[in-house]
């Protein structure tokens, strides 16, 4: 009776409790003996034939060493279907994450900007405080601000009651090892680094290599460096940071001179959320996840198909 109550009249434990007269850890141990005589049998109908990308998220996130994998299906090839399906994907991961009170860093790139345009608006959550990984990039195209750490904090944040950001004031690229010296003990930015170390969450963008890079392309400090990153064979960064394939960090001989989190700080955020896709960041994906870089990967079909080949 109480299989058939839960199963077939659809009736919350609690009613079905109060209706036979038990207690809920009795009614859990009736439904649990139920399905071990075979009363009560569980099937599955794929009908989204997702169970071939739960295999493939499983693998993932071993050969990976990751917490986590969601693949999406983009709603076609072009890098704007793939980038805008990855975006709604990481916006709904992230909002399940959020309770009241914690602290979430924020990276750049077009795939948070789509990811932004998903956020509901929750007046239950309340409290966040968000902060910026990176300083800006040195670009002339007003436009493309709007995919900036700051600016993506900002509108995160406008979704949620009584929450802050801790803004970073700064280019990513300072004009030498003293400058950013300077700016990174200057009050605001100084309390910002601090605030990275204690991360809860963090969302990243996963940038691809020279050749394919949004950093290169917008910071013209960096656009100088591409022979040198090509010669140390750089497969992509994160928030500035460069890496090679084997994940190894700190390659970069302006390194002193990057205004954003420190990898060592990443590695250590519990839970770090890398949004990326497109075939051509297979690579960029291997080393920031060798890297520990970020543990959870949000990514589309067809790039994870070949991250699971080669790995």
């Amino acid at each position: 009776k109480a299989a058939h109550l839960l199963y077939i009249e659809n009736m919350s434990q609690s009613d079905i409790s109060a209706l036979l007269h038990v207690s809920r850890p009795t009614l859990n141990k009736l439904i649990s003996e139920a399905k071990d005589e075979g009363i009560i049998q569980v099937s599955i109908h794929d009908i989204r034939h997702s169970e071939h990308n739960i295999a493939l998220e499983q693998n993932l996130s071993r050969k990976l060493k990751l917490r986590d994998v969601k693949i999406v299906q983009a709603a076609g090839t072009t890098p704007e279907f793939v980038k805008s399906s990855i975006g709604a994907a990481t916006a709904k991961y992230f909002v399940s994450l959020l309770k009241s009170g914690i602290r979430i860093g924020i990276g750049w790139g077009n795939t948070l900007q789509t990811m932004t345009n998903h956020i509901q608006v929750d007046p239950g959550i309340r409290d966040l405080e968000f902060v910026s990984l990176m300083g800006g990039l040195s670009t002339e195209e007003g436009k493309r601000y709007f995919m900036f750490a700051n600016s993506l904090c900002e509108n995160i944040a406008s979704n949620y009651n009584n929450s802050t950001v801790a803004m970073l004031h700064a280019p990513l690229v300072a004009q030498d090892k003293d400058a950013a010296e300077i700016l990174r003990g200057s009050g605001s930015i100084s309390g910002t680094f601090k605030k990275m170390q204690k991360l809860d969450v963090a969302i990243v963008g996963i940038d691809g290599d020279p050749k394919h890079s949004t950093t290169l392309e917008l910071e013209q400090t960096l656009q100088k460096k591409q022979s040198e990153l090509l010669r140390k064979k750089s497969v992509g960064n994160i928030c500035g940071r460069f890496y090679t394939k084997e994940g190894k960090t700190n390659i970069l001989s302006i390194e002193d001179q990057i205004i954003s989190i420190l990898p060592e700080d990443l590695r250590k955020t519990p839970l770090v959320i890398g949004a990326a896709g497109g075939t051509h960041k297979v690579d960029s994906i291997i080393g920031a996840a060798a890297g520990g870089l970020f543990n959870v990967l949000i990514t589309d079909r067809d790039t994870a198909a070949l991250l699971n080949d080669v790995t």
